[in-house]
């Protein structure tokens, strides 16, 4: 018996859509082992499968395998990064920090925090609707959470977090904001 057809996935070249991701993955993955480019490379199709049933059809089906595909590359990259191929995780791979090292993390995450109430600042005192985005990015929620709990489109979400960032980043940038943490100690 033959398989239902899906609409959806009708009007598409697959062996040109396939080529071209593979070749895009052979470019982001230059070095890898060829079962690893054509793993990466199903897992784009999988994934631009799945956008096309869920969404519809896109406007340009090469931009949205572009972009699925380098998520898709910077996904494996960092996963190899983190435990090359084929090497148990072993207990001397745990990293261990000195003194100076949790003085630095300590200050980088202090930057960061220091940042995210600086941003927060910014929306409030300037635009209310990127205040919820903000509040919800430095208490660790993700857009698509937000949009879940709000009943909201996160596409809609990413794109207002988007001008939001461009409106703080023209503020920094034209000395409009004060970014950057007072020194010494308080």
């Amino acid at each position: 018996m033959a398989e239902p057809r899906d609409p959806s996935m009708e009007g598409y070249d697959w062996a040109d859509i396939r080529n071209s991701v593979a070749h895009r993955m052979s470019y982001h993955l230059r070095g890898w082992e060829p079962s690893e480019i054509e793993d990466a490379t199903q897992d784009v199709l999988l994934r631009v499968a799945r956008f096309i049933r869920r969404s519809g059809p896109p406007r340009a089906i090469d931009g949205l395998t572009t972009v699925i595909a380098r998520r898709v590359a910077v996904e494996r990259i960092r996963s190899r990064m983190r435990r090359p191929p084929g090497r148990p995780v072993q207990e001397e791979d745990a990293v261990t920090l000195d003194d100076s090292m949790r003085r630095d993390l300590l200050d980088l995450e202090e930057d960061v925090a220091w940042k995210a109430f600086r941003a927060r600042e910014f929306f409030r005192t300037r635009q209310t609707p990127c205040v919820e985005l903000a509040d919800a990015r430095s208490q660790g929620e993700d857009f698509k959470q937000l949009a879940a709990r709000t009943n909201q489109s996160h596409l809609a979400l990413l794109q207002r977090w988007s001008r939001c960032m461009k409106k703080l980043r023209a503020a920094i940038a034209n000395r409009e904001w004060d970014w950057e943490r007072p020194g010494g100690d308080a």
